[in-house]
């Protein structure tokens, strides 16, 4: 996620989108990996309809970096597609 954020935004921007996850959404850094539908909430009140685009962001990094290609489902959540990935490895 961290990274992902990098890519998009500037630093302080994407440490106002952390304290905002933290503030209105309960959410912090640690607790992302563990808490993948929370994060699609808060995506989604941060970035809007953009959150989508954010998160096959994140999961192409996260696929990326475990050296396994990122098959997008349709049909499938966020969450759907990082408990796959986990699997996988």
């Amino acid at each position: 996620m961290d990274e992902t954020l990098s890519l998009i935004l500037s630093e302080r921007t994407k440490e106002a989108v952390y304290a905002h996850m933290e503030r209105f959404c309960n959410l912090t850094r640690d607790e992302i990996p563990s808490k993948p539908d929370l994060l699609t909430t808060c995506l989604e009140k941060i970035f809007g309809r953009a959150a989508t685009v954010v998160e096959k962001m994140v999961l192409r990094r996260f696929c990326s970096k475990l050296g396994i290609n990122f098959d997008e489902r349709k049909d499938w959540s966020f969450k759907d597609h990082v408990v796959f990935v986990e699997r996988s490895t």
